[in-house]
């Protein structure tokens, strides 16, 4: 937020914000009543901040509204959801029944959290796009720049003198994608890329199958 300043002032704004976060970090450990609600809890969170930073890393249109406009509206949206007329009107609708949208907990129906979480992610999303397609596109050079930076891979020796800026004498990596002249920044995937992504996915399901454990031990 603000430029050209010393190292120092950085240093200090850095070390005043970890504090901030672990005396945060401190009132949610006291706040949460288990371990189980804070895990629970952190999941609906992370999905919502960073439903920005995927849309933004594959779609070059995507903007500073955007991102806000998503975050601010999956919040909102999460909160409409634990509103008991708005689960009262999902319950009416013909195919929340069929489709197990709503539980019952404590004698009073609550929308089912997958489908909570389903909502408010699609309307983040929505939101994002179209603030995006409603205000001016970002710099395109700089959109450029970073997408050079994160598909280069660190070179061994290399001196970083100037931040996000590629190194003098490295080349930016060429790498094909799918939807080439367009807006869209989706590479096309390597071998690496694939068998990472079939661990991550397992990686995933173990997580959620000791967290489905942990409920019902």
């Amino acid at each position: 937020l603000v430029k050209n300043r010393s190292s120092d002032h950085y240093l200090l704004i850095g070390r005043c914000i970890s504090i901030l976060i672990v005396l945060s970090g401190v009132f949610v450990a006291f706040w949460m009543s288990d371990v189980v609600k804070g895990l629970k809890f952190w999941l609906k969170i992370a999905p919502m901040l960073g439903i920005a930073f995927w849309i933004g890393l594959f779609w070059k249109r995507y903007n500073a509204a955007g991102a806000w406009m998503s975050t601010a509206s999956g919040f909102i949206v999460w909160w409409l959801t634990l509103q008991p007329g708005v689960v009262h009107w999902i319950q009416s609708l013909p195919f929340a029944k069929p489709l197990g949208m709503i539980e019952n907990a404590s004698d009073k129906p609550i929308l089912h959290e997958p489908w909570q979480i389903v909502i408010y992610l699609m309307a983040a999303a929505f939101a994002g796009i179209i603030a995006s397609l409603l205000t001016k596109s970002p710099n395109e050079a700089k959109v450029n720049q970073f997408h050079q930076l994160i598909r280069t891979p660190v070179q061994p020796g290399e001196v970083i003198t100037t931040s996000c800026q590629l190194p003098a004498g490295v080349q930016p990596l060429h790498r094909a994608t799918w939807f080439t002249g367009s807006n869209f920044e989706v590479p096309v995937p390597s071998k690496t890329s694939v068998v990472g992504f079939f661990v991550s996915c397992a990686a995933v399901g173990a997580m959620i199958g000791g967290f489905i454990w942990l409920m019902w031990a």
